[in-house]
């Protein structure tokens, strides 16, 4: 749209569409979140957490099942699939700094 103003007039409803296009801007920065959120499986997870609806062990075996479902991992046979979860949960049992971030989600 082409708004043409010539000197000494003064345009009737801009401030209406001020007001309009602060809350379109602000429309499309809440759809926005919320798009991010529902195509960011992990950000589901940690809001989940921290809203109490899952537990840490539910968040952790959580982003473990996310994992296994990318489509890289969920391609690979069985056995590979299987054998890449071991090594995922025994890391987060057994290696330091995985240990206290799990510890830290309490």
């Amino acid at each position: 749209m082409t708004i043409k103003i010539q000197q000494g007039k003064t345009v009737q409803g801009l401030e209406e569409v001020g007001e309009n296009l602060e809350s379109a801007t602000a429309e499309s920065a809440e759809t926005a979140a919320t798009a991010a959120t529902a195509q960011d499986p992990v950000t589901q997870i940690a809001t989940d957490l921290i809203e109490g609806r899952i537990t840490s062990a539910q968040a952790v075996d959580a982003v473990i099942e996310q994992t296994m479902s990318m489509e890289l991992v969920s391609r690979a046979p069985e056995s590979v699939r299987q054998e890449v979860e071991s090594i995922l949960r025994s890391a987060i049992e057994t290696d330091a700094h995985l240990i206290a971030l799990t510890q830290a989600l309490d």
